[in-house]
């Protein structure tokens, strides 16, 4: 069992890689922050990501929860919920060849800025990936059903079908690893009378680690989402939304 623990300036990486038998292998890996800040309107928040995959032969099992919460003070000093959000992607995938493999996917999403209870979906399609020494590209293209709730007037449930396709980069170099994860999500059915357009939905997650020491590393995380529905909805609600954390992480 190798266990690594990351401190980013009050943040917390640990990453376990475990081989429970010849043929099952399970990564796993936990990111905890903390968010402070002071003055004029003082903000308490945190997050919490974790990575699970569980590869068994030809089949791999990827799920990746995320989880962030931010108070801000009211005009009489009260702590206000400002952003609550949790997101959750599951996929299943199974290996044709060394390029080709048949994926499930879903995604299960809830924001108090987006005002959304629930939107949940789940599909199927097919992947391709293209390995070499130093990178690595995967391309895949999942049809999604998908589901909205919300208890927001404005903002009416529906049932979309999406299709979805993911690209995902590594890089590598002696010094540094660049990852970077895009989701495309364009509607090609609705139940409602508007624009397709207006359920577009397009996430980011792109990381670099820098290579210090064997056991040092340091590096930079940029997260995006662009949601139009509730932005279309509501007038209040801005689309796009963006994070991003700079950590040092140490490997014991």
């Amino acid at each position: 069992m190798r266990k690594l623990l990351s401190i980013i300036l009050l943040f917390f990486v640990i990453t376990s890689n475990s081989q429970v038998k010849d043929t099952t292998i399970v990564k796993t890996d936990l990111l905890l922050g903390i968010n402070l800040s002071g003055g004029n309107r003082p903000m308490y928040g945190g997050n919490v990501r974790a990575n699970l995959a569980i590869t068994h032969n030809a089949w791999e099992t990827n799920v990746s929860p995320s989880f962030t919460l931010n108070y801000v003070t009211d005009s009489d000093g009260d702590l206000m919920a400002q952003r609550r959000e949790f997101y959750n992607s599951l996929s299943v995938s199974h290996t044709l060849s060394n390029k080709w493999k048949i994926i499930g996917f879903s995604e299960l999403d809830n924001s108090l800025l987006q005002k959304i209870d629930i939107r949940f979906n789940a599909g199927i399609g097919s992947g391709f990936k293209y390995k070499t020494d130093r990178g690595e590209i995967n391309i895949s293209e999942v049809f999604l059903a998908e589901r909205l709730n919300s208890r927001i007037e404005q903002i009416n449930d529906y049932f979309v079908l999406r299709a979805s396709t993911r690209v995902k980069f590594i890089y590598k170099t002696n010094f540094c690893t660049i990852t970077s994860i895009h989701l495309i999500q364009p509607v090609i059915y609705t139940d409602q009378y508007i624009s397709k357009s207006e359920h577009m939905i397009y996430r980011t997650n792109s990381r670099i680690d820098f290579n210090v020491t064997k056991k040092v590393t340091t590096g930079l995380t940029y997260d995006t989402i662009y949601q139009r529905y509730t932005a279309f909805s509501t007038g209040t609600v801005k689309p796009f939304d963006w994070n991003s954390a700079f950590f040092i992480s140490y490997k014991l």
